[in-house]
């Protein structure tokens, strides 16, 4: 693939001055430590944070060689497991028929617009409930296309359940969670060129739903990193 030159250069010289300085002092840092044999981490914090472009990009520069590992959270992982872009309905669960204490504190749910094929790939993989499916479907609420895959029905509820055959064949293999997950990733999500590059690096940062829970236990030979050196630390150890 050729690289278009002009191209950066046009976007490089319309950076402000300071995100200019910052870009340079980047490239340096990446470039000193790689001159002397060192590894680059990428920190890109949780779902609300990063987009799914950058984690796209991200991924790149991993296969490039420049982005060693990242340090995400995992929700994000979670969402590059189910594939991350999805269409979803957001409707009023309480309305609904569901209890509220058990609903998010915006009490809205969330069904996956799935079509038929799609729908009936994952029935091969998991039960769902067609006749709850339909009502969710036909409930009153606004479609929208978000990073998801980790809360609507039945998309979520899948992922849970791959999350936990993920967690038993890295038990099995002595893997952590991550890497396991990347052999089965897209080459452009960040955990599929993560599986080839390292072994824990891709660090969940939070573990809030079911496969951050599975991601966890997956590494619990490894110490749990608390807070920012923690986390150093824990990345300056030998892999």
């Amino acid at each position: 693939m050729n690289i278009d030159q002009e191209a950066i250069a046009a976007m490089y010289k319309g950076l402000k001055a300071r995100t200019r300085s910052r870009v340079n002092q980047a490239v340096k840092m990446i470039v000193k430590a790689k001159e002397r044999g060192g590894k680059v981490v990428a920190v890109v914090g949780s779902g609300p944070n990063i987009h799914e472009g950058v984690t796209t990009l991200i991924a790149e520069l991993m296969h490039k060689g420049l982005i060693d590992g990242v340090s995400t959270s995992s929700a994000v992982i979670n969402h590059e497991m189910a594939g991350t872009l999805e269409r979803v309905k957001r409707f009023d669960g309480e309305v609904f028929g569901f209890e509220a204490e058990k609903l998010p504190c915006d009490g809205q749910f969330e069904v996956s617009m799935l079509s038929k094929t799609r729908l009936e790939e994952y029935q091969r993989e998991i039960y769902i409930d067609t006749g709850l499916y339909r009502r969710m479907r036909r409930a009153r609420g606004n479609v929208i296309i978000k990073v998801a895959g980790n809360m609507a029905y039945p998309t979520g509820l899948r992922t849970e359940r791959l999350a936990r055959d993920v967690l038993a064949l890295s038990k099995r293999c002595g893997l952590p969670f991550e890497q396991v997950a990347g052999y089965g990733a897209d080459p452009y999500t960040m955990i599929g060129p993560g599986r080839l590059t390292i072994s824990r690096c891709l660090l969940p940062c939070l573990s809030w739903w079911e496969a951050g829970r599975w991601v966890w236990q997956s590494v619990i030979p490894f110490p749990c990193p608390r807070g920012a050196s923690g986390l150093l630390n824990f990345l300056a150890a030998p892999m």
